[in-house]
């Protein structure tokens, strides 16, 4: 299963990296290795609840953290948004990317 990354998704990764490397480098390394894993997740079972239109959703262990994605099709996987779960729903992130 092909998972690709949309710009607003690499953003959100890139801003809670820089986020955990400020508290501590090694939380960061944590970080990413939670990402890592969470599509790893989601490339195996890819057929997580469906929240709203075709998003599916899946939450980050250990962070507080929940990846917005869309089965395209039996071989590929968009990752939206990975979205704090305390951030502000208002926040139009999906249809900007």
């Amino acid at each position: 299963m092909r998972v690709s990354y949309a710009a607003g998704a690499l953003r959100d990764i890139e801003q809670a990296d820089e986020y955990y490397y400020t508290i501590a480098p090694l939380l960061a390394e944590k970080f990413m290795a939670m990402v890592a894993k969470t599509e790893s997740e989601i490339a195996s079972v890819i057929h997580f609840q469906v929240r709203y239109d075709e998003v599916r959703c899946r939450k980050m262990h250990v962070f507080p953290f929940m990846f917005h994605y869309v089965v395209m099709s039996e071989e590929e996987i968009v990752i939206y948004g990975i979205i704090h779960t305390s951030m502000n729903p208002d926040k139009n992130w999906f249809y900007g990317d």
